[in-house]
């Protein structure tokens, strides 16, 4: 059985599971009334209030679900086993003061790319893609590395801070919208995304409205790709090692050769964007 209430951030959105087969308004209110303590409890953490009327089940589009913050509860004193919920991520950027009683929330995963660089320029000679080469990631000669953690969906990033494989990408602030996708931009990527709890991200688990200062990220691949402007698929994948201070995006040429042409193989001349 489903519900909506309108927020000044969003839609929140309500399942319960059905109670009977009839479907009508008495139905209805006593689905709602098993999850009162549920709608009370998100009222406080929220301060908005929801008031939930019964709308269609439609079948949502994926778009719509990864555009969603989602949470199944798994505490029936607060919601009969099997009530989901899903809201928009600007409503739960309003929480505060997360309440010990929605410890019995479980929520979806958060699945975030890593970027690692952007060139306003073609980074690379034009033999390179036939040669291979090494393309120096100007950011990681930097003391912290600044990368940034991007939620494409959700249309939201996060500051991070990285020392290069085999290390933890360390969180460095709140998730905030971003304004600006960079997609003008030739952009490295880490191939693999990283899972981030809601929790952590929003700083449920801790009540502070943000992520935890020590929050980090492990089992950081080491493969990275290279897009090209305009564009979602990768033009050329490769493995970040170590380049003389900083990390490079070693390119392996057609053949192979870039393994035994490491320190000898063109390096960009290009500006970082």
């Amino acid at each position: 059985m489903a519900f909506e209430a309108q927020t000044p951030h969003g839609s929140f959105h309500l399942t319960l599971p059905a109670c009977d087969s009839h479907g009508d308004a008495v139905s209805a209110a006593l689905a709602l009334a098993a999850a009162e303590p549920l709608l009370a409890e998100l009222e406080r953490w929220l301060d908005v209030a929801i008031d939930p009327t019964p709308c269609e089940a439609a079948e949502h589009s994926p778009g719509d679900l990864c555009a969603s913050i989602c949470a199944k509860i798994c505490n029936a004193e607060l919601a009969p086993a099997g009530t989901r919920i899903r809201m928009p991520v600007e409503l739960i950027r309003q929480g505060r003061g997360w309440p010990s009683a929605l410890g019995g929330l479980v929520w979806n995963a958060l699945s975030f790319e890593l970027e690692l660089a952007r060139f306003a320029k073609t980074p690379l000679p034009r033999n390179a893609w036939n040669a291979g080469g090494i393309l120096l990631l100007p950011g990681s000669f930097d003391s912290p590395w600044k990368v940034r953690l991007i939620e494409r969906q959700l249309g939201i990033e996060m500051p991070a801070v990285w020392t290069g494989p085999g290390s933890p990408v360390q969180i460095a602030g709140a998730a905030c919208a971003f304004v600006e996708d960079h997609r003008n931009d030739w952009r490295v990527m880490l191939a693999t995304p990283l899972c981030v709890d809601v929790q952590q991200c929003f700083g449920i688990a801790h009540g502070s409205g943000g992520p935890s200062s020590n929050l980090a990220i492990d089992n950081v691949e080491a493969c990275a790709v290279l897009i090209a402007p305009r564009r979602e698929t990768a033009l050329a994948r490769g493995m970040l090692i170590p380049a003389l201070q900083g990390t490079g995006l070693w390119l392996v040429a057609p053949d192979g050769s870039a393994a035994t042409q490491a320190t000898t193989t063109p390096i960009s001349e290009a500006q970082p964007a």
